[in-house]
């Protein structure tokens, strides 16, 4: 019996190996760290999940608390994971609010003003 223990045991190793490397490979990338960051907005993590409907208040925190596994899953493959993301959206945030101040305070050229 212990051989079908390990052997499931051994997959499981796999499957998670297989998990945190497809992890990796997503956080890698500034589109993974969007969505990753998008899928915990929906989770309600940064929102105040009491309200004064108890059924309400317990369906928001059920959606948190999937954020949360989120959030462990990084944190248990990589403990930087989750603060670097929030480091990067932070930037992009920071890059998308000069480009709208550069596009809202540049003046019309020759060419785009009629005569």
């Amino acid at each position: 019996m212990s051989d079908v223990n390990e052997a499931i045991s051994r997959a499981d190793e796999i499957r998670l190996n297989e998990m945190d490397n497809a992890y990796r490979a997503v956080f890698q990338t500034p589109e993974g760290k969007r969505v990753l960051f998008d899928i915990l907005t929906m989770c309600g993590i940064y929102d105040r999940a009491f309200t004064a409907e108890n059924n309400a208040t317990n369906f928001l925190l059920g959606k948190q608390e999937a954020g949360k596994a989120v959030i462990a899953r990084l944190d248990q493959i990589d403990n930087r994971f989750y603060p670097q993301l929030l480091l990067t959206i932070a930037d992009q945030r920071e890059m998308q609010k000069a480009a709208d101040q550069r596009a809202a305070n540049q003046e019309p050229e020759d060419h785009d003003i009629d005569a």
